[in-house]
């Protein structure tokens, strides 16, 4: 296992961290007393199992050999383009007076855009040839 593929394999880990970190603490919220909206749940459930799957096809990548992957590299593009859109938003409202802001939702949101930024800037890397693949190279 190459450094590129183990450092491709903890940033995975620790966007799931993170995703998990801000579903505990919606229902943290909740037990508080603090009702917000239902997406405050949704969210970041759907994008921790979306950061397992991803970790677990890098992995699945690596074991069949695979240098670079197109794949991917489209999903953290396309990640990294939605999140582009929250963060602006999360700029304007922290610009306006008089808001309430969110410190841990705002922290785990920033560092999440900063593990998906370096995943992007990680897959745009090739990984060496493996010692051995299951796919067969005959010339």
């Amino acid at each position: 296992m190459t450094h590129l593929n183990k450092a491709k394999t903890a940033l995975g880990f620790l966007l799931w961290i993170i995703c998990w970190a801000e579903l505990f603490y919606s229902f943290w919220e909740r037990s508080q007393g603090v009702f917000l909206a239902p997406i405050f749940l949704v969210s970041p459930t759907l994008l921790g199992i979306t950061m397992l799957l991803a970790t677990f096809l890098i992995q699945l990548e690596r074991r069949k050999g695979v240098q670079s992957s197109g794949i991917m590299l489209t999903f953290w593009l396309l990640a990294l383009l939605c999140a582009l859109a929250i963060l602006r938003s999360k700029i304007m409202t922290a610009l306006k007076e008089d808001t309430h802001i969110d410190l841990f939702r705002d922290v785990t949101f920033y560092v999440y855009f900063s593990l998906v930024l370096l995943q992007l800037v990680l897959s745009c890397f090739s990984d060496r040839s493996p010692l051995f693949s299951e796919t067969i190279n005959d010339p």
